[in-house]
């Protein structure tokens, strides 16, 4: 039943169709889609990132909105447009009134607006560079505050965040959760 809107992006534009669901596993079957994450991409058209606003959108008009949404689930296709893979950590809704549902949907649109005013900025209105902005402060003293309070991992993907760098970069700083204390 959780996985009906996933089955309702079925056949939609960018999206791959649900092939098997198994609630007791809590795992989904995805057809594959042919393209190239935009990871491994040397060139990305502009078009594209104007597709890929559009893909958020139906996805979060479908009723589903993505924890993360990181390039190697973007892929770019043959023709251009792009395409949301991996719906592995998801938040479905139920109503549009419910808190969770509104704090899933804000953090999808943040992930896009983050990757449009990384590689595309002029696609951003002003009042999306605005609410970008707002957006890492707030990310930023929620961060900070976890630190404050000994979550080192919190505090590490602050720092992390802080500076816009390379992916490269950004993989070789992800540290492992601290171990518990053995006695």
């Amino acid at each position: 039943m959780s996985c009906a809107r996933f089955a309702a992006s079925r056949g939609a534009e960018g999206f791959p169709r649900l092939l098997a669901f198994s609630e007791q596993e809590r795992s989904i079957t995805e057809s594959r889609i042919p393209g190239v994450a935009l990871t491994e991409c040397d060139e990305i058209p502009e078009s594209a990132y104007a597709s890929l606003r559009q893909a958020v959108e139906t996805m979060l008009d479908r009723g589903v909105a993505r924890h993360a949404l990181p390039p190697r689930d973007i892929l770019l296709l043959p023709n251009g447009q792009v395409a949301i893979v991996d719906f592995e950590r998801t938040t479905f809704c139920w109503s549009r009134l419910c808190p969770i549902w509104r704090i899933a949907s804000a953090i999808t649109r943040f992930h896009l607006l983050r990757i449009l005013g990384e590689k595309c900025p002029r696609l951003l209105t002003r009042t999306e560079r605005s609410q970008l902005r707002t957006s890492f402060l707030v990310r930023s003293a929620f961060l900070g505050l976890c630190g404050c309070l000994g979550m080192e991992r919190a505090r590490i993907k602050k720092n992390r965040w802080a500076k816009p760098a390379s992916a490269a970069v950004r993989k070789a700083t992800k540290t492992p959760w601290p171990q518990a204390a053995r006695r």
